[in-house]
């Protein structure tokens, strides 16, 4: 490994660092009460080395949106079918990926998805390119199943939304309270047969 990318290398190290301590504050203190120097504390450099990478918290905290997205982007786009017109079986591997990237990655999820675009300063959910990436593709998928009349409906706002509210639910229990009341041995086991079950209650007929 050659000087330049050695120095590369070492840069992006210490981004991760300064991310994993962000998100870390971010979720238990809270947004608004963190600050360019208690990140620097917790990964024991100057806060003018932050700067080097950063112009503010607010930078940071789009930066972690970007990387979280786009981490469930990748999720999403591994279970493509290409060359296919079996849309439900394709809707159900992008859900059950959609759940494996709250489960593998339950901080990125808790920042992106339960926490209020208000609760972390930001003035729109409009600023979120790549969530909005993320829920067209859906969209698609809703809007092939209204087309082929799999889904008896044809507001696809609706029912996009409606899909994503399930998945954001089995999401938010499983990865964070582990079901709650319910004994959940094995959370990708548990999630993939309620997924299963919501999608065989679509009419394929």
């Amino acid at each position: 490994m050659g000087v330049n990318e050695r120095k590369q290398k070492e840069k992006e190290e210490l981004k991760n660092k300064i991310r994993e301590a962000a998100i870390e504050l971010f979720l238990n203190d809270g947004v608004e009460n963190v600050t360019i120097r208690k990140i620097a504390d917790k990964i024991e450099y100057a806060p003018a080395t932050i700067y080097l990478y950063y112009k503010d918290k607010t930078d940071i905290l789009m930066d972690l949106h970007k990387v979280g997205f786009n981490i469930l982007i990748k999720y999403l786009n591994a279970v493509i079918i290409k060359n296919t017109d079996d849309i439900l079986s394709q809707m159900k591997k992008r859900a059950i990926a959609y759940i494996d990237f709250a489960i593998d990655n339950p901080e990125y999820y808790h920042l992106i998805f339960i926490m209020s675009y208000k609760q972390k300063g930001l003035s729109s959910p409009d600023e979120w390119v790549e969530g909005r990436v993320a829920y067209d593709s859906m969209r698609t998928n809703i809007a092939k199943c209204i087309e082929l009349g799999i889904i008896k409906s044809d507001n696809i706002e609706e029912i996009t939304f409606a899909n994503w509210s399930f998945l954001h639910g089995l999401a938010s229990l499983i990865s964070s309270q582990s079901g709650g009341p319910v004994k959940i041995e094995d959370k990708k086991i548990f999630a993939g047969k309620a997924i299963t079950f919501f999608y065989s209650n679509f009419n394929s007929n």
